[in-house]
């Protein structure tokens, strides 16, 4: 076996996925259940896309002894494998822990609160505490012993490790509306901490909040975070310091358990002499639009800091869930991606180190929005195109315009969909010239201006008021 090595390095201005040394579009299928994907999955090696990402295990894999229970691991890829042999894969790899584990440990785990409701909440799934120090530590251990696993068994298949925890495994707290995180010991306890470090003592404390706690250890996180009748909505350091600390602290939370995962997953690798991407989602909002509670409970607002990290390679978001039915629409999520660049009319990011358009005038062929965006500080931003489809289909829908289970026996479907990746996606040669695009039939489809859906139109990314990016 000749193990994959990939990167991201700069390539024409612009990071790029580097497999083996090659550049590539890093164009990929999103399969969510690889269990009913074979005729997907193959459909897509014969249009010469072999790149795949999907839910592949993680650290759920670990018994109470020690040991890896593989036998989910080993069957997914036999899935894949068998209906494309080439196939490369950039797993989804969950940090949840198992369940023994969370039983041993309930204190670990998050707790949410309903201000409206005056109680503790459950959502959708029960995640670690981000800030849980015995999570880190012991899930580290058994993330380390998996990537080895998949290294020593499928290191020529895999691509990376997309590193996934939090709800829906895209490093967020809870969606649930109304619904305010964390609550839990292990956090509560983070977040005394980190004040004391903060400020040093109680009296500075007492002095930026404008009241007198009687010692760090007697703080709590605040109960209600709803905005008051007739109050601004900046918070005023002179009047809201408590709350600017409570939220600064909840996501730097999150950045802290990202760096940390991120660091050991390539901390192991080098030790098994793999160079491979780590990827992670991050740095959007949440929806539907209008919902401040999941935008302020989503924990992403610490993005400078994964930004900076040299273990993070690649920085993911799925379009908004919002109006995903069919006939719907697409709304980013991505702050960086949602500037209209003055000059190509694409989308750009908008961060002060990487106030770079994608391209030259070719840009103007894509869609908009453009579904694959260039980051800052050598990072690779990821987001991914949404294509409404059958009216049957509206809770199969998922990130990348290849979903899941039963989006592709459509026979119009696929063809459309072919089209159109040739002019979103190309990687170009020295030279000017290209590298091929997957094999397919470039129809004019991609000039028309309204879907093929129900004829509504397609909607450029949301642009902030008066934004330019120079």
């Amino acid at each position: 076996m000749n193990p994959l090595h990939t990167r991201i390095s700069d390539w024409h201005g612009a990071p790029t996925l580097f497999i083996d040394g090659r550049p590539d579009t890093g164009l990929m299928l999103y399969h969510n259940d690889v269990t009913r994907g074979h005729d997907e999955i193959a459909d897509f090696a014969r249009a010469g896309i072999h790149l795949l990402t999907t839910g592949l295990g993680g650290v759920g894999v670990v018994r109470e002894d020690g040991s890896l229970n593989t036998s989910g691991i080993d069957g997914r890829m036999g899935l894949i494998l068998e209906a494309n042999p080439q196939a490369l894969v950039l797993p989804r790899f969950g940090l949840g822990p198992p369940g023994w584990w969370v039983d041993r440990n309930p204190d670990e785990m998050m707790v949410h609160f309903d201000p409206y409701l005056g109680q503790n909440v459950k959502a959708e799934y029960s995640c670690p505490a981000f800030s849980s120090a015995r999570w880190r530590r012991e899930m580290g251990l058994a993330m380390q012993q998996a990537i080895s696993y998949c290294e020593e068994r499928y290191g020529d298949r895999i691509l990376g490790y997309h590193l996934c925890s939090g709800d829906c495994g895209e490093w967020s707290y809870a969606w649930r509306h109304c619904t305010q995180s964390d609550y839990g010991p292990a956090h509560v306890a983070a977040y005394r901490a980190w004040l004391a470090r903060r400020y040093g003592g109680i009296a500075a404390l007492a002095r930026a909040w404008c009241r007198q706690p009687a010692s760090f250890g007697e703080i709590e996180i605040p109960r209600d975070w709803r905005h008051p009748d007739g109050r601004p909505y900046l918070l005023d350091p002179q009047r809201d310091q408590e709350m600017i600390d409570c939220l600064t602290f909840h996501s730097q939370a999150v950045a802290d358990a990202i760096l940390h995962f991120a660091r050991i997953a390539k901390e192991q690798l080098c030790t098994i002499g793999r160079e491979k991407i780590v990827a992670v989602f991050y740095g959007y909002h949440f929806p539907p639009p209008g919902q401040s509670s999941a935008f302020c409970n989503s924990g992403h607002h610490a993005l400078a800091r994964v930004l900076g990290s040299p273990d993070v390679d690649v920085i993911c978001a799925p379009c908004s869930y919002y109006m995903r039915e069919a006939g719907g629409t697409y709304f980013s999520q991505l702050p960086a991606g949602s500037g209209q660049c003055p000059k190509y009319g694409c989308p750009v990011p908008v961060n002060q180190r990487a106030k770079r358009a994608l391209g030259g005038p070719a840009e103007r062929r894509r869609l908009r929005p453009a579904y694959h965006h260039v980051g800052g500080d050598g990072k690779l931003f990821a987001t991914f195109p949404h294509a409404p489809a059958h009216e049957e289909l509206v809770d199969e829908q998922d990130d990348l315009a290849t979903f899941g289970h039963g989006w592709f026996p459509f026979s119009w479907f696929l063809p459309f969909a072919f089209s159109l990746f040739p002019y979103m996606f190309s990687v170009p040669q020295e030279g000017g010239q290209q590298w091929p695009a997957p094999t397919c039939n470039r129809r004019s489809v991609v000039s028309r201006k309204r879907n093929s859906c129900r004829g509504g139109p397609l909607l450029p990314a949301p642009t902030p008021a008066g934004l330019q990016i120079n």
